[in-house]
């Protein structure tokens, strides 16, 4: 069935069965990150992920949802007559106007009125890997994860949301590591990019293969160097500081907000404090903000509460910019998106202090008289530069 009605903001709606297909290239030249599909009614709802934004980017008719949904699930190998369970695969999609490959993640999800579904779109034509100031960090703060790396064991840790440049800062460490000389070993769910001299394992709980049993098999593989998606538990957690122990490199995130969390995290999850402060290197907390549109962006002046949260006295003296809206940021006054970073390192001293029982307060005390700069102090440091909203550092860091 060929669709030909027009969408509710009038564009021209293609055949059913190349709808798909024409949504994935629109959201790639959209520099969307994700689309998210569902229907309400009598409508079919699609919202682009753009800087960490979800925008509406269509209503159309609800006849293209069910071939649309199905289409997908197709290009991403799941089972299309399973509607009742969550699913997720992986695709790719050839832009016929570019010839070029559109890699994505696809994940369905059942809800009350059918299957709603996230596209997660791989843009491998941005991604650079080559050093870490290519991902946006300052030459200091490159530094610093360079002496990290090139230490013989241990573990770095980067943590932040969903979407925060973690997998970037890591695999641009793994890059910096890996060489002919080192056995560098992966567990991931899912693999995202492959690298050479790079060992890359897929995990799959559905047969057995967890992280924990993954990392057990990988010890047995005489690592240097070993990459952990994620450290979701206690039986990882020590399995990672004890592999840091016997002497490998140990790369991971764990789930926490900022880069002191990690702290508090592993003691919940069982691991003495001796065996954290002889194993932790560094821990790295990473978060974008949107940047101002350099088409449409001026001097503005900050409301007093922002100012004041920012640790502010006044504006006196510093150019705050704002994006005010134009055709070429979609009126949103933001166009990008700019990496900022908080950087713990784990010297003599501050292992010392877990090792005493020193609580978060204590530890970020001792680490700002050496240097450490918050989150927030980053954010707004790129709001006095122009770079973005003095608003858009308050929230994107509380």
């Amino acid at each position: 069935m060929s669709i030909s009605q027009q969408s509710q903001g009038g564009e021209r709606i293609p055949p059913s069965e190349e709808f798909c297909d024409s949504l994935i290239i629109k959201a790639s030249k959209s520099r969307a990150s994700e689309v998210h599909l569902d229907f309400y009614e009598s409508k079919f709802y699609i919202r682009f992920r753009v800087d960490g934004i979800l925008e509406l980017a269509g209503e159309y008719p609800f006849e293209i949802y069910d071939t649309t949904i199905r289409k997908l699930k197709v290009l991403g190998q799941l089972n299309i007559a399973e509607v009742r369970l969550p699913q997720h695969g992986r695709g790719q999609l050839r832009d016929p106007a570019t010839n070029t490959m559109i890699e994505f993640r696809v994940s369905t999800f059942p809800t009350t009125p059918g299957e709603a579904a996230v596209i997660h779109l791989i843009n491998k034509q941005e991604t650079v890997f080559e050093n870490f100031e290519s991902i946006g960090m300052s030459p200091d703060e490159a530094e610093l994860m360079k002496d990290a790396i090139h230490k013989p064991y241990g573990m770095i840790l980067v943590v932040g949301p969903a979407g925060s440049g973690k997998t970037a800062t890591l695999y641009t460490a793994l890059n910096q590591v890996r060489s002919i000389q080192k056995n560098v070993i992966t567990l991931e769910d899912p693999v995202e990019f492959k690298l050479q001299f790079v060992r890359h394992a897929q995990i799959m709980p559905s047969v057995g293969f967890t992280f924990a049993e993954g990392m057990k098999a990988v010890l047995r593989q005489d690592p240097d160097v070993v990459f952990i998606g994620e450290i979701l538990d206690h039986e990882i957690a020590e399995i990672a500081v004890r592999a840091a122990l016997s002497g490998r490199l140990v790369f991971s995130s764990i789930s926490t907000n900022d880069s002191m969390g990690t702290i508090t995290r592993f003691l919940e999850l069982g691991i003495p404090r001796s065996f954290l402060a002889s194993t932790l290197l560094l821990t790295v907390s990473s978060r974008f903000l949107r940047k101002n549109c350099l088409q449409c962006v001026a001097p503005y002046v900050p409301a007093d509460r922002f100012l004041k949260e920012a640790g502010l006295a006044s504006a006196d003296g510093i150019k705050f910019l704002k994006g005010g809206g134009c055709a070429n940021c979609e009126q949103s006054g933001y166009l990008g998106r700019v990496p900022i970073f908080e950087f713990f390192p784990v010297d003599k001293e501050i292992a010392g202090l877990i090792v005493e029982g020193a609580s978060v307060l204590e530890l970020l005390q001792a680490a700002h008289v050496k240097g450490m700069k918050t989150m927030r102090e980053a954010a707004v440091e790129r709001a006095m530069a122009g770079e973005t909203t003095l608003e858009e550092a308050i929230y994107s860091t509380a």
